[in-house]
């Protein structure tokens, strides 16, 4: 009897991680060059992760301009290789986790660029407006 009772608060347990994990996936808003221009609506503490893609090894990278910091967080951000050979110069994506604090409207901003060439040089922009309710 007792063995049972185990079961059932280890499956209540692991049910219960299972349904936050799923939560707070849900919560979080992907982004990517496909929504250019768009305006997105994200709940007051939600989650974005912007997805642009850069070519490795050509100076080029996606660098986000001037944040909203009174509206959003950066959380941080990454290089992820879309090749597991993780060859040198290979395509990657450069992500940010951003997290929506203040309600109102905003934009994100990003310029691919090459940091030693000034923004000027971008040869490719992003822009999303973000309203947060």
């Amino acid at each position: 009897m007792e063995t049972c009772k185990i079961i059932v608060v280890i499956a209540i347990f692991a049910l219960s991680t299972a349904c936050i994990a799923s939560g707070a996936q849900a919560n979080s808003l992907v982004i990517t060059k496909a929504d250019d221009g768009k305006e997105i609506t994200v709940p007051k503490g939600g989650l974005m992760e912007v997805r642009l893609k850069q070519s490795g090894g050509t100076g080029y990278l996606w660098q986000i301009v001037d944040p909203d910091e009174t509206r959003m967080k950066v959380l941080g951000s990454a290089d992820i290789p879309l090749n597991q050979d993780k060859i040198v110069g290979a395509p990657l994506v450069r992500t940010w986790k951003i997290q929506a604090v203040e309600s109102g409207q905003t934009e994100l901003k990003f310029l691919l660029y090459r940091s030693w060439e000034g923004i000027g040089s971008a040869v490719d922009r992003f822009h999303v407006k973000i309203l947060i309710k």
